[in-house]
């Protein structure tokens, strides 16, 4: 190959007296060698093949220590709380998020107590859910808070993505607050261990429209 290119380089020189026009188009000869020459490749072997995810069963530091075991799967027993967060995909790809919370048997007085101050909290962040400034909404659970309400976690937005803007979260620095436009759509989020509440919304100019009709009960209710 290697003489086969040298002798044409050098006819190509002497009939058209261009050493830069035939370097280029030994260069390409010379690729277009490589391209159709075979080539053999090793199969790869798959390392964690598609199954059942086990978590980590075993955890152990760098040195080696064993610093927790156990298995993943849990049993609800009674006056467990059950978290069902909803986050499905419809119509276009739009999704949804919502979230409530039940109670396996009887619930217990406390988290009676901790669910109705979640259910209060929710039906007052509803109240945030407005076109404007989201200060009000800050003050409530953000850094510095004057009034802070149990459990309110600020929302964000739901569209194409699960978790998109706006964005309202209590670490943020004031100067990043956001305000709110008609027909945006939210999921105001309520986080008051251990009890979560989540509602969709939609900002109308009259408030919070709630989109997420499954029921959310004023009281934690046997389920």
């Amino acid at each position: 190959m290697k003489a086969f290119l040298h002798t044409m380089s050098c006819h190509l020189h002497t009939v058209a007296g261009r050493r830069g026009a035939c370097t280029g188009l030994a260069v390409l000869m010379a690729l277009a060698a490589l391209v159709s020459a075979p080539a053999d490749a090793a199969p790869v072997a798959v390392r964690f093949p598609e199954g059942i995810a086990h978590g980590f069963l075993l955890v152990r530091s760098l040195a080696g220590e064993i610093l927790g075991q156990g298995e993943v799967t849990q049993v609800v027993k009674e006056g467990d709380l059950v978290i069902c967060d909803a986050t499905v995909a419809g119509p276009g790809g739009y999704y949804s998020d919502f979230c409530r919370t039940f109670s396996r048997g009887a619930p217990t007085a406390e988290t009676k107590q901790r669910y109705q101050e979640a259910y209060g909290s929710l039906q007052q962040a509803i109240q945030f859910v407005r076109p404007g400034s989201c200060a009000e909404a800050f003050k409530s659970f953000g850094k510095g808070a004057s009034s802070r309400l149990p459990g309110f976690d600020g929302f964000h937005g739901v569209g194409l993505c699960i978790y998109e803007s706006p964005w309202l979260r209590g670490g943020d620095p004031e100067k990043y607050l956001i305000s709110l436009e008609e027909n945006m759509i939210v999921a105001c989020e309520i986080n008051h261990y251990p009890v979560k509440l989540e509602h969709l919304l939609r900002v109308t100019r009259d408030g919070g429209e709630i989109l997420s009709e499954y029921p959310v009960d004023p009281e934690l209710v046997p389920a």
